[in-house]
């Protein structure tokens, strides 16, 4: 991933998954492989996976949520956002995410909360 070879680090981490299933982090790495390769579809199901195989991952969420957050699905990445939140309070980018999903939303007060409490 580091050298940029995504083709070649999508196949490694779906072969690394094939020998260990439970493999940490391993979809949420292919996930954003699939994404920047410009799989969405793959990268909505990698992420997804993800959040299967261990539900309170923050990250997962964050990276699930932001993804639909960019194919405008903003209605759907919402739950995902509010979740990488409660998972993970300290994350900047949950709590941006999530405020800029509730501003396109038209939840401009709800928005502005979520930033006053990170803030806090």
């Amino acid at each position: 991933i580091r050298q940029d070879r995504l083709e070649e680090a999508a196949r490694v981490l779906r072969r690394a998954l094939e020998l260990d299933p439970m493999l940490v982090g391993g979809r949420r790495r292919l996930g954003l492989v699939l994404d920047r390769l410009g799989d969405r579809d793959g990268a909505r199901q990698a992420f997804e996976a993800a959040l299967g195989a261990m539900p309170n991952d923050g990250a997962a969420e964050l990276l699930l949520g932001r993804l639909l957050l960019d194919q405008a699905r903003v209605e759907e990445a919402l739950p995902h956002l509010e979740r990488a939140c409660k998972l993970d309070s300290r994350s900047a980018s949950a709590f941006y995410a999530l405020a800029q999903a509730q501003s396109r939303l038209g939840q401009s007060e709800a928005s502005r909360e979520t930033l006053r409490r990170f803030r806090n």
